[in-house]
């Protein structure tokens, strides 16, 4: 019998685990909230596992971007819950981490960067670098720790207002104009797609030390767009590409071939579960907040009389 125990449960990715684990999961799930456990104190993170017998750590918790900001203790706090979920894998815990693709330094972005490209560069912005600091001291001195780097994951609960999926989805439910600041070739994975994938690694204790990059194949945002219009055939929502740009997406060869028989939810399927979801939740969307786009503006000031926005990113 395992006894997990989920970091971060109340954000995004944390939350749709512990919903999924849930219902597929044989065993004692521990979700504490930040108030019950702060994922910074080593101590405390340590004793918790003692008490409770944990047998896995799930790593979800990391410090959020606030709209399109870093909070200036993002550095700190995230390094200080990798110290402390370090400090339980000194008493036996698995560990499986969650990373994101900021670890390649947004300046940097392209389609299928590979694992070894996540060390090769050092980013710039302190997200990124947090991450990579993170992942350089794993390669070197871990073994035990499977990390998982997620790419363009949606599926609900996530932000209208920042993400391009349920954006687009709710700007075309509204009939509003969708804009495309930037057109790039990007993964989108549905959050169900890891959820079946956690099954699997909760199932697997034979893995070795692992850094993998999950995530569907490649589409241009402009045909994501394309897909949510044909699935709201009343949306009168019209698309504006105004650039493109090199795409942001892992390569998959190396799991493909630990996991080749994984199949991944098509665009089409997984988005019309979120046009779904997003229906039955218009009366939660703030339309002023829609229209209210300073870096689209900033962008098109004097050349063109755009008021509202998708940024063109689900990073």
């Amino acid at each position: 019998m395992q006894n997990i125990l989920i970091s971060g449960s109340e954000g995004y990715v944390g939350t749709n685990i512990c919903k999924h684990l849930d219902h597929d999961f044989h065993g004692s799930l521990f979700a504490p909230t930040f108030r019950e456990l702060d994922f910074r104190d080593r101590d405390a993170v340590v004793s918790y596992c003692q008490r409770n017998s944990i047998t896995t750590l799930i790593h979800c918790a990391s410090v959020p971007l606030v709209g399109k900001h870093y909070p200036t203790n993002l550095l700190e706090d995230n390094c200080r819950m990798f110290i402390a979920v370090l400090a339980c894998m000194d008493t036996g815990v698995r560990l499986i981490a969650f990373c994101s693709g900021s670890i390649f330094g947004r300046e940097r972005w392209t389609t299928d960067m590979t694992e070894e490209d996540a060390v090769r560069f050092v980013p710039t912005d302190t997200q990124g670098f947090s991450k990579f600091l993170v992942e350089t001291f794993r390669r070197r001195a871990i073994d035990g720790y499977t990390n998982v780097r997620l790419f363009g994951l949606y599926g609900g609960g996530e932000s209208y207002l920042y993400k391009f999926i349920p954006n687009t989805i709710v700007k075309a439910l509204l009939s509003m104009p969708i804009v495309i600041a930037i057109d790039r070739r990007m993964s989108n994975t549905h959050v169900s797609d890891l959820g079946k994938f956690l099954s699997i690694l909760l199932g697997d204790h034979t893995l070795p030390k692992c850094d993998l990059n999950f995530g569907d194949s490649p589409v241009l945002l402009s045909e994501i767009a394309e897909i949510i219009l044909a699935l709201i055939p009343e949306s009168r929502s019209s698309i504006t590409v105004l650039s493109s740009r090199d795409g942001y997406s892992g390569d998959q060869s190396r799991f493909k071939k630990l996991f080749p028989n994984f199949s991944y939810l098509s665009p089409r399927a997984g988005i019309a579960m979120a046009v779904d979801h997003w229906r039955g939740r218009l009366d939660y969307v703030n339309k002023s907040l829609l229209l209210k786009d300073d870096y689209l503006n900033s962008l098109t000031a004097g050349t063109i009389g755009l008021t509202n926005s998708n940024l063109g990113s689900s990073s």
